[in-house]
């Protein structure tokens, strides 16, 4: 019951925050960190195989500092389908970043690891990193995926 409900098309927050976290997920077989676990296919969204259970998932404690956030982006209600979503564990100590992992979401088939804006974070101070944090919505409502949807939407009502 548990895996069918944690890794349920439903539930793909999940996928991205265990990406972003680093998580291990242990299976009757082997053990595979979240990023590999989650790589998707045809015909499946894990790497499990028919006789395959998940039988732990192991979440990093993490450092002092550390703050995690998850948000998404959906254009009617909080639990429409997201356009993209992103979840980051951001470190920080005196002020600078220290480790940055950001994982995003509904840009592919399985969770993306943003590993060129992780490395645009580390070393920058703290008030830039809660600027990247905070996106407009008024930006988003503006993306080339909303654009098109807004279009598409007025085409319809003709």
């Amino acid at each position: 019951m548990f895996q069918l409900w944690m890794f349920s098309g439903q539930s793909f927050r999940h996928r991205i925050a265990l990406t972003a976290l680093d998580a291990k997920i242990v299976t009757s077989k082997r053990t595979v960190d979240a990023q590999t676990f989650f790589t998707a296919d045809a015909t499946k969204s894990t790497l499990l195989d028919p006789d395959e259970v998940v039988t732990e998932i192991q979440i990093p404690k993490p450092q002092e500092g550390t703050q995690q956030k998850y948000l998404k982006f959906t254009l009617r209600t909080p639990i429409d389908f997201p356009i993209v979503s992103v979840a980051s564990v951001i470190t920080t100590r005196r002020g600078v970043c220290v480790d940055a992992r950001i994982a995003l979401g509904s840009v592919a088939p399985e969770p993306v690891r943003a590993t060129a804006a992780e490395k645009v974070i580390i070393g920058s101070p703290s008030m830039s990193i809660v600027l990247l944090r905070q996106p407009s919505r008024q930006s988003l409502a503006h993306s080339p995926s909303a654009r098109m949807l807004t279009r598409w939407r007025s085409r319809k009502r003709l």
